[in-house]
């Protein structure tokens, strides 16, 4: 169906779009090998197949919404969340739309086929979702941009030749990680960062995963709907 959503700017203006409120699966498959180079020419046949194929959920599912004790300080620092009595924090998830997890689940499970392969056994992935403009984009860590670097992500880029090897992150570009290449191409497509939802996560053991200390610089944390992962 076809609904309208009003969101407000942060200058306190109203914006009204017509968006499709349903996740279309072909749509989001194509996107999902965009974000790792792969090539999106399949037959019409063959995407009917897949939209209604059942897909079984990613390896380790059930860690999804459960930070690794080893992220609790990090994940403190920018969240007022509590470990529970077995010292693990769990993302609360009011407020979550749904459309965010489900674009999760699916980008796992395919990142997962190609781990070791297409990308390293380390690799992240990270969902967005913009609730206004209805768009769901992805990106993984280690892969080239698949959409032309946009001015503010220019920018947020440049600042690290401030610092020595122009990284904050010894051994990993700011300009690698999953979370910069997807906010790259929401911007493409005119999105908004104060409207948009980002979801992060370690593909191999789905644990969801904070901003490093580049990415903290990319993707500041007020700057957006909210950043689910920190």
């Amino acid at each position: 169906m076809i609904g309208e959503t009003t969101g407000t700017c942060k200058s306190g203006s109203h914006r009204s779009f017509q968006r499709a409120m349903s996740y279309h699966p072909w749509r989001q498959f194509l996107r999902q090998r965009s974000s790792v180079g792969l090539s999106g020419a399949f037959t019409a046949a063959g995407g009917l197949v897949y939209a209604n194929r059942a897909q079984a959920p990613p390896h380790h599912w059930h860690n999804h919404d459960l930070f690794s004790q080893a992220q609790n300080a990090r994940v403190s620092q920018v969240a007022p969340w509590q470990a529970n009595n077995q010292g693990v924090i769990q993302i609360p998830n009011a407020g979550l739309p749904g459309e965010v997890l489900q674009a999760v689940e699916n980008y796992a499970a395919f990142l997962q086929s190609l781990l070791g392969q297409v990308i390293a056994p380390s690799a992240a992935g990270t969902v967005i979702y913009d609730p206004i403009l209805d768009q769901i984009v992805y990106g993984a860590s280690g892969v080239a941009f698949n959409r032309p670097r946009q001015e503010l992500v220019n920018q947020r880029l440049d600042q690290f030749a401030h610092f020595a090897g122009g990284t904050l992150v010894p051994g990993r570009g700011p300009d690698e990680c999953a979370e910069v290449h997807a906010l790259n191409w929401a911007l493409f497509l005119g999105c908004q960062e104060e409207d948009l939802h980002v979801w992060t996560f370690r593909v191999n053991d789905m644990r969801p995963l904070p901003r490093c200390a580049n990415c903290q610089i990319t993707l500041p944390w007020g700057d957006y709907a909210k950043i689910w992962t920190c």
